[in-house]
C-alpha cells in the first residue's frame, strides 16, 4: 500500500485502514505537507516548529499561509484540523516505510519524530519530458543566459538571485519563468531590473515547460535553483541535469546531494549573494566549463536519476516494509 502525503484529508485515514488490515504501508513525502497546512513548514524566514510540534492553532490564528491572498484562513483552518486528525489518530507514524527524495530532507523527517530505520532517501521517479537524445553544448553568446523557473514561493530562493543581481560584473541574462507570480516578486524583480547595467532581468509570466521554458533551458547556459530551506529534491534539476545544463544550487537542500561542487555546477551558500554572483561570473566568462558540467550533469542523471532507477527504490523499501510490518 503506497500513500502519497498530498493527500492530507484521505492519506491518513488510508494508513490506519490499511494497519488494521495488516498491509505494509509506504509514506511517500515529498515536501512538509504531513506537518504543515501550506507544505514548506516555512515562515517568517526560516524553517516553523509551530506544526511541527503539534501546535496547529497557530497555523491558523498566526497566519502562517505562505500566499494569503491565494490560501484563505477557511483553507488552512481545514488543512489544519485533517493534520490534527492525524497525528491524534497517530497516522502518519503507523506507516511501514517513510521514503522520500534526499539524505538531508531524511534527517529532517527524523529530527520531527519519525524512526530512523522507517525512513529511508532515493529518488523521485520523474520523466523528463522532451529532453534531448545527444547533449547539446550551451550556445556561445555575447550575453550568457541563466535561468530560473518554477515556483514564485520565498522558500525558492529568488530573493537570494535577485540581491545576487547587485553584485554581478559581468554582462549577462537572468530570466525567471513563473506562472502566475506574485505581487511580491514582481515587486522584487522590478525593484533590480536597473541595478545592474550588466544584468538584463525578465520575468515571464506565460511559459510552460512544453511551451518555452524547455527551449529556454536548452539555450541556458545555466539553470539557478536558489532554495533556502532543507528541501528533498526538487524536479528541477532532474530536468536542468536532463537537458546537459549546469546547475547551481545551495548547500542546505538536498539538491546539494546531486550537484558535486565544480563538477556538475556550483553549490553555494544560502546566505551568501555575492558567492553566487561570482560562480555566475565564472560561467559567464568560461564557456568551456559551463560545457563540461552539463556533460557530466546529463551522465550523472543518466547514470542514478532516470525513472526506471526508482524501481530499485521502492523494491527495497517494499521489503523494509514488509519487514517492519512484523517487527
Amino acid at each position: 500500500m503506497v500513500v502519497q502525503n498530498c493527500h492530507k484529508y484521505i492519506g491518513p485515514e488510508v494508513i490506519v485502514e490499511a494497519s488494521t488490515w495488516g498491509l505494509p504501508v509506504i509514506l511517500l513525502v515529498n515536501d512538509y505537507g504531513i506537518y504543515c497546512a501550506n507544505c514548506y513548514g516555512w515562515r517568517a524566514g526560516s524553517i516553523c516548529h509551530a506544526c511541527i510540534d503539534h501546535r496547529f492553532s497557530r497555523a491558523v490564528w498566526q497566519g502562517c499561509a505562505l500566499r494569503p491572498d491565494l490560501v484563505t484562513k477557511a483553507m488552512v483552518a481545514s488543512r489544519s484540523f485533517a493534520l490534527f486528525l492525524a497525528w491524534r489518530a497517530d497516522a502518519y507514524f503507523k506507516a511501514n516505510v517513510v521514503l522520500t527524495a534526499g539524505e538531508a530532507f531524511r534527517r529532517r523527517l527524523i529530527e520531527a519524530g519519525f524512526r530512523e530505520d522507517r525512513v529511508q532517501a532515493g529518488i523521485f521517479p520523474h520523466e523528463v519530458l522532451g529532453a534531448p537524445v545527444d547533449f547539446s553544448p550551451p550556445p556561445a553568446s555575447s550575453v550568457p543566459e541563466f535561468v530560473y523557473y518554477g515556483s514564485d514561493l520565498p522558500v525558492k530562493g529568488q530573493e537570494l538571485l535577485l540581491e545576487a543581481v547587485r553584485h554581478i560584473t559581468k554582462r549577462c541574462r537572468i530570466s525567471l519563468y513563473v506562472l502566475k507570480p506574485s505581487e511580491w516578486l514582481v515587486s522584487l524583480v522590478a525593484s533590480v531590473a536597473h541595478a545592474n547595467p550588466l544584468v538584463e532581468v525578465s520575468l515571464d509570466a506565460e511559459a510552460k515547460w512544453g511551451s518555452g521554458v524547455r527551449e529556454a533551458v536548452a539555450s541556458a547556459r545555466a539553470v539557478l535553483i536558489p532554495s533556502v530551506w532543507v528541501s528533498p529534491h526538487e524536479l528541477v534539476v532532474y530536468e536542468a541535469m536532463a537537458m546537459g545544463r549546469a546547475v547551481l544550487v545551495t548547500q542546505c537542500s538536498s539538491n546539494a546531494e546531486l550537484i558535486q561542487d565544480g563538477l556538475e555546477g556550483f553549490v553555494v551558500n544560502e546566505a551568501d549573494p555575492r558567492m553566487l554572483a561570482q560562480r555566475l561570473d565564472r560561467l559567464s566568462g568560461e564557456l568551456d566549463l559551463a560545457e563540461h558540467m552539463g556533460r557530466a550533469a546529463r551522465k550523472r542523471y543518466q547514470e542514478t536519476l532516470l525513472p526506471a532507477l526508482w524501481g530499485k527504490t521502492f523494491f527495497d523499501a517494499l521489503h523494509t516494509a514488509r519487514q517492519n510490518l512484523h517487527a
